[in-house]
């Protein structure tokens, strides 16, 4: 899709040609993400969870990479953030006007990647599960959004129906044929890499069934309609990527943006968990300072130990 050739055409028209010109889009994509993920912590939980949240995006290290590299994946990043924060006002805030600014984000989203599109699916089951939601399916408002989403995608429709559907042959058939390979192990390893081992533990606790409000420190009755909105958001586009690696070896990006959904819970149980608990998770949940100290000091790597290593060297 265009979204990724548009921001590098558009910031070096306006800054020239370098490498600081074609990495800037980057950093503003991660930007914009960072900012709908603030909200959307802040409406989901606290804003002590919320400033967690955004911290977890600055340190971990596949959405640290997304500031820095530009490729498809940043403006996938800002979009899918956009999505995940305007379909939570118009699914749980009941807001109206919401349902067209989450078409517009899916929409983009699609201009960036096409697995934007499992938002839209997520946010279908989720209508369908969640009682408190159904009224909105014999509403206009989710149709106006998913016109929206199919208008500002209709470029890519254009330039594929001129070119023989050729980048929807190269991300569907291409990718599901050719010789099979079971890979669900890479996947795991690919979550691990992307998400450290806290992140991927944290995100399996907030992911527990049987969670109540009061695990969330939310309103009671919120709380399970959150969890179950977390839970839809994240198990529906992942389960595309777990069966995938069932036949095929998966990109070690695909799942980056699947976790989005979850960041705000994980976030909110770094507060709610008291640091004198004796419980199991009270005591791996001590291991998030150590990681997040490490993983600024490996993020850094290149500006400290770079000089370090060069006074050193003098002084030999």
């Amino acid at each position: 899709p265009p979204m990724v050739a548009w921001l590098i055409w558009l910031s070096t028209f306006i800054f020239g040609k370098s490498e600081f010109s074609v990495r800037l889009p980057a950093f503003l994509c991660w930007l914009t993400a960072a900012a709908f993920m603030f909200r959307l912590t802040l409406d989901l939980c606290d804003r002590s969870a919320a400033y967690r949240s955004a911290m977890l995006l600055a340190v971990l290290p596949i959405y640290f990479g997304l500031g820095f590299f530009m490729t498809p994946d940043a403006p996938l990043f800002a979009a899918w953030a956009g999505g995940l924060y305007f379909s939570e006002r118009a699914l749980m805030a009941q807001d109206r006007r919401a349902w067209l600014w989450s078409g517009v984000w899916i929409g983009l989203g699609m201009l960036s990647k096409y697995p934007t599109a499992l938002l839209g699916a997520a946010t279908v089951i989720f209508l369908i599960i969640d009682r408190k939601s159904r009224h909105w399916l014999a509403r206009p408002e989710p149709y106006v959004a998913a016109a929206t989403a199919f208008v500002l995608f209709s470029p890519v429709l254009l330039w594929n129906m001129q070119h023989n559907w050729m980048s929807f042959a190269f991300q569907g058939a291409d990718r599901w044929s050719g010789s099979h390979h079971f890979s669900f192990h890479v996947l795991v390893g690919s979550i691990l890499l992307l998400l450290t081992p806290m992140g991927v533990l944290g995100i399996g606790r907030v992911l527990l069934p049987g969670k109540t409000a009061a695990s969330w420190g939310c309103q009671a009755q919120s709380g399970r309609r959150q969890y179950l909105w977390a839970v839809t958001f994240t198990v529906v586009p992942l389960s595309v990527f777990v069966l995938y690696s069932f036949f095929n070896v998966p990109k070690l990006n695909w799942t980056a943006p699947v976790w989005l959904a979850t960041i705000p819970l994980m976030a909110l149980d770094m507060v709610s968990v008291p640091a004198a608990a004796k419980s199991v998770w009270a005591k791996l949940n001590r291991f998030w300072m150590p990681t997040i100290v490490a993983l600024m000091f490996i993020h850094s790597g290149p500006y400290v130990s770079g000089p370090l290593v060069w006074r050193l060297a003098r002084l030999c």
